[in-house]
Protein backbone atom coordinates (compact mmCIF):
# COMPACT_ATOMS: atom_id res chain seq x y z
CA UNK A 1 0.00 0.00 0.00
CA UNK A 2 2.81 2.43 0.88
CA UNK A 3 4.44 1.98 -2.54
CA UNK A 4 1.08 2.61 -4.20
CA UNK A 5 0.58 5.83 -2.19
CA UNK A 6 4.08 7.04 -3.05
CA UNK A 7 3.51 6.36 -6.75
CA UNK A 8 0.09 8.03 -6.64
CA UNK A 9 1.60 11.13 -5.05
CA UNK A 10 4.44 11.33 -7.58
CA UNK A 11 2.06 10.71 -10.49
CA UNK A 12 -0.09 13.57 -9.13
CA UNK A 13 2.89 15.92 -9.24
CA UNK A 14 3.87 15.93 -5.56
CA UNK A 15 7.17 15.28 -3.89
CA UNK A 16 6.77 12.33 -1.56
CA UNK A 17 8.34 11.45 1.74
CA UNK A 18 7.91 8.34 3.85
CA UNK A 19 7.62 8.00 7.60
CA UNK A 20 9.67 10.45 9.60
CA UNK A 21 10.09 9.97 13.35
CA UNK A 22 7.06 7.66 13.39
CA UNK A 23 4.70 10.54 12.65
CA UNK A 24 3.19 9.47 9.33
CA UNK A 25 3.42 6.82 6.62
CA UNK A 26 3.41 8.99 3.49
CA UNK A 27 3.58 12.75 2.99
CA UNK A 28 2.88 14.59 -0.25
CA UNK A 29 4.52 18.01 -0.57
CA UNK A 30 4.59 20.99 -2.92
CA UNK A 31 7.90 22.72 -2.31
CA UNK A 32 8.13 23.29 1.44
CA UNK A 33 4.38 22.88 1.97
CA UNK A 34 2.80 19.71 3.32
CA UNK A 35 -0.28 19.01 1.21
CA UNK A 36 -1.41 15.50 2.14
CA UNK A 37 -0.41 13.26 5.04
CA UNK A 38 -1.49 9.62 4.95
CA UNK A 39 -1.54 7.07 7.74
CA UNK A 40 -2.17 3.46 6.71
CA UNK A 41 -2.95 1.00 9.50
CA UNK A 42 -3.69 -2.70 9.52
CA UNK A 43 -4.55 -2.57 13.23
CA UNK A 44 -8.08 -2.87 14.46
CA UNK A 45 -9.16 0.35 16.16
CA UNK A 46 -11.36 -1.54 18.61
CA UNK A 47 -8.22 -1.69 20.76
CA UNK A 48 -7.78 1.78 22.37
CA UNK A 49 -3.97 1.46 22.13
CA UNK A 50 -4.30 1.90 18.36
CA UNK A 51 -6.07 5.24 18.63
CA UNK A 52 -2.70 7.00 18.99
CA UNK A 53 -2.36 6.67 15.20
CA UNK A 54 -5.36 8.96 14.85
CA UNK A 55 -3.87 11.39 17.37
CA UNK A 56 -0.62 11.53 15.36
CA UNK A 57 -2.55 12.19 12.16
CA UNK A 58 -4.60 14.98 13.73
CA UNK A 59 -1.48 16.65 15.13
CA UNK A 60 0.33 16.78 11.78
CA UNK A 61 0.08 20.04 9.81
CA UNK A 62 -1.42 19.45 6.36
CA UNK A 63 -4.62 20.61 4.67
CA UNK A 64 -5.63 17.01 3.96
CA UNK A 65 -5.07 14.14 6.39
CA UNK A 66 -6.06 10.64 5.33
CA UNK A 67 -6.47 7.55 7.50
CA UNK A 68 -6.70 4.21 5.73
CA UNK A 69 -7.75 1.45 8.09
CA UNK A 70 -9.65 -1.81 8.14
CA UNK A 71 -12.24 -3.15 10.50
CA UNK A 72 -14.10 -6.39 11.08
CA UNK A 73 -17.09 -6.61 8.76
CA UNK A 74 -19.14 -8.20 11.55
CA UNK A 75 -19.00 -4.98 13.61
CA UNK A 76 -18.43 -2.59 10.72
CA UNK A 77 -21.14 0.00 11.47
CA UNK A 78 -20.37 0.05 15.19
CA UNK A 79 -16.63 0.40 14.58
CA UNK A 80 -17.10 3.19 12.05
CA UNK A 81 -19.33 5.07 14.51
CA UNK A 82 -16.72 4.69 17.27
CA UNK A 83 -13.97 6.00 15.00
CA UNK A 84 -16.15 8.87 13.81
CA UNK A 85 -17.02 9.85 17.39
CA UNK A 86 -13.38 9.62 18.51
CA UNK A 87 -12.14 11.84 15.66
CA UNK A 88 -15.02 14.29 16.05
CA UNK A 89 -14.34 14.69 19.78
CA UNK A 90 -10.60 15.15 19.14
CA UNK A 91 -11.24 17.81 16.50
CA UNK A 92 -13.56 19.73 18.82
CA UNK A 93 -10.60 20.18 21.15
CA UNK A 94 -8.41 21.81 18.49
Amino acid sequence: MINFLIKLGKDSGYETQTEKLGRFDVLWKEGNNNVVVIEHENNDFKDPKNLNEIDKLISFEAPLRILICYTDSKDFNSNVEKLKDYVSNKLKGI
